[in-house]
């Protein structure tokens, strides 16, 4: 702040600006990082919160980049080590960690309709300033965490260590609720539960208008088209496999090899095994509302032995739809203005959180320790 002032006071005062760069901006772009020495000044940090701890991370000026065109990690390895300490001394019941961006997206949009979006911007607009692949990724933010496969799968590994987490982001488009369950090496029972709470933006709205993304099969199409996803992960493996496995898949499997390979356990024949074991495992869920709807919406019972009755229902089904469709009402993904509110329950040594997005009039609730009939790792079918 000192430097600040003083660069502020010489313009305002035309006052000694011969030596304005190297008494001043100098001195402040080295403790930015900008003169390509690391930073001097730490943006992360942790806070005490009663019983529990939050840890806050800085995605913005530790970054790695491969190449010059390559998806940036958001924080690099050396940073993370820093950022995210290897044990904490309290012992909290859970964690909060603040990440800027969501850790935990949409999987078809991470994977699919973003690169796919951004391919189109690259190949299509001629930006002289941002062109090609350069111009694609700037418009359409291409930065999430997931995009670059180590960084995320890094990140998570490190979380793994806290047990119980929530995630708390925004610096998107809509508000929404994730949850991971992860495995470490080869155990049985979930090794931590990791919960993303994203709220945003409270008044710069995307497409909010736009009625069809609060349908209920884009929401689901966006959001994995199934419940969950679930993926296994080797680090620095020669990976072999018995059995036919979809083109991308190997694809994957091939990335492991000195570095990172992740793949999902669908499309696999039945039957097929991999080796060496996966080193960790994960199964991610979008949760959605699952709130009863509310009287009017009931819908008459689905007899499909009696015609009137299987006639009378679908009629229902589908009036209750298209109201939930005009009074924008969805289930999984809000996209109007919000503004996000946590609270809390105990059940004993248990924790049940309730992530409620004021706007959308959604609500999700989810405890941070996985349920019996969820523990179940994932595996090959």
């Amino acid at each position: 702040m000192m430097y600040i002032n003083e660069f502020c006071y010489r313009h305002a005062e035309n006052r000694n600006l011969s030596t304005v760069r190297t008494d001043v901006s100098d001195k402040i772009e080295t403790m930015l990082g900008m003169s390509g020495t690391a930073t001097t000044v730490n943006w992360h940090y942790k806070v005490k919160l009663g019983s529990v701890d939050a840890l806050v991370l800085d995605t913005r000026t530790q970054r790695a980049y491969e190449g010059l065109n390559s998806v940036p990690e958001l924080i690099s390895e050396e940073s993370l080590s820093t950022q995210t300490p290897a044990t904490l001394t309290d012992n909290p019941a859970f964690i909060f960690v603040v990440s800027p961006c969501p850790v935990l997206g949409f999987p078809n949009f991470e994977e699919l309709i973003q690169p796919s979006a951004t391919a189109f911007i690259s190949l299509t607009e001629n930006d002289e300033n941002n062109p090609g692949i350069i111009g694609g990724r700037l418009g359409f933010d291409y930065e999430a965490w997931g995009f670059n496969t180590e960084s995320f799968e890094r990140l998570i590994g490190k979380l793994n260590g806290y047990k119980k987490v929530i995630l708390l982001s925004g610096d998107v488009h809509y508000g929404a609720t994730l949850v991971m369950d992860y495995w470490k090496e080869n155990a049985d029972t979930p090794t931590s539960r990791i919960v993303q709470l994203t709220a945003s933006s409270l008044k710069n709205e995307w497409m909010s208008n736009v009625a069809i993304l609060k349908s209920a099969t884009i929401q689901r199409i966006f959001t994995n088209v199934g419940e969950s996803i679930s993926k296994f992960g080797w680090k620095e493996k020669t990976v072999t496999k018995n059995g036919s496995v979809t083109a991308r898949n190997r694809h994957r499997l091939y990335a492991a090899f000195g570095g990172v390979g992740t793949i999902p356990i669908e499309g696999w024949t039945p039957g097929a095994t991999v080796s060496p074991e996966p080193g960790w495992r994960w199964r991610l869920k979008v949760l959605k509302d699952e709130r009863p709807v509310e009287d009017d919406f009931v819908t008459a019972e689905i007899n499909l032995a009696n015609a009137n009755a299987t006639k009378e229902g679908y009629f229902q089904v589908v009036q209750r739809h298209q109201k939930m469709f005009k009074e924008g009402k969805t289930r999984r993904i809000g996209w109007g203005s919000n503004i996000g509110i946590i609270s809390f329950t105990a059940d004993g040594s248990n924790w049940k959180l309730k992530h409620e997005l004021k706007g959308p009039n959604m609500i999700y609730e989810v405890p941070l320790t996985t349920p019996a009939g969820e523990a179940g790792k994932p595996v090959l079918p």
